[in-house]
């Protein structure tokens, strides 16, 4: 049975959750991010996209190739910390299609769900997993994310889990857990506490918001904007 689940959110969301990642014990679901603070596009001279591999990942982008090079060593940097996280190494290559200028790639190139969430100033992890019963066969994650600096780690977290585990988790916990791809800085050490960091408008926000009780995070009714 194939089963393929595509969900948006904002980040903002995810950060605010980020102190709950650490009590949950299982992963599932898949999901996108909303709208960061830029669109991807830019006013720099066309670059056709081209492919760029690492050991775990294969890029699709128009970055120039010191840009694109620059993202897998961060994409890299950042596959180590989740891997050592959850006690898993990468099982699969992670496909990213990175934005860059959508004026840069040709009609039909990008999934039209890809094109939509990008377009949109976010990206989006779209996959399909193949159960025989309730045992996961396979899993397959393809990543669409504007070029801004957090989008495709933002995403490969969630491409990494739902490969390796065959879903993400509930929302507030994929979304915190994805967020971390972006506000890790070093690979977590057994005793010692986390280093994170967080953007200053997210903490502003954070300190202007309503505070929510645990029971309102955990619990909450709200869905992903294309589920």
């Amino acid at each position: 049975m194939n089963l393929i689940e595509k969900f948006n959110r904002r980040r903002v969301f995810g950060v605010l959750v980020l102190v709950l990642c650490f009590t949950a014990g299982s992963v599932s679901g898949l999901y996108a991010q909303g709208k960061r603070n830029g669109t991807g596009n830019g006013a720099s001279e066309p670059v056709s996209p081209a492919d760029y591999r690492s050991k775990n990942f294969l890029i699709h982008t128009d970055l120039p190739p010191d840009e694109a090079r620059d993202l897998l060593e961060r994409l890299e940097k950042m596959l180590v910390i989740i891997s050592t996280y959850w006690g898993s190494p990468n099982r699969r290559v992670i496909e990213c299609y990175v934005v860059k200028d959508l004026a840069n790639w040709p009609p039909g190139s990008l999934h039209p769900a890809g094109l939509r969430s990008v377009a949109g100033g976010g990206g989006v992890t779209m996959s399909q997993t193949t159960y025989r019963g309730k045992q996961i066969v396979s899993a397959k994650s393809i990543v669409f994310a504007t070029a801004d600096r957090g989008t495709p780690q933002h995403e490969a977290v969630h491409a990494y889990c739902a490969q390796n585990f065959g879903r993400t988790g509930p929302v507030w916990y994929s979304e915190g857990m994805a967020e971390m791809g972006n506000n890790w800085k070093d690979v977590p050490k057994k005793g010692q506490p986390l280093s994170v960091s967080c953007e200053r408008y997210v903490i502003d926000y954070i300190k202007r918001s309503e505070p929510k009780s645990l029971n309102e995070i955990v619990n909450s009714d709200e869905m992903t904007g294309d589920s």
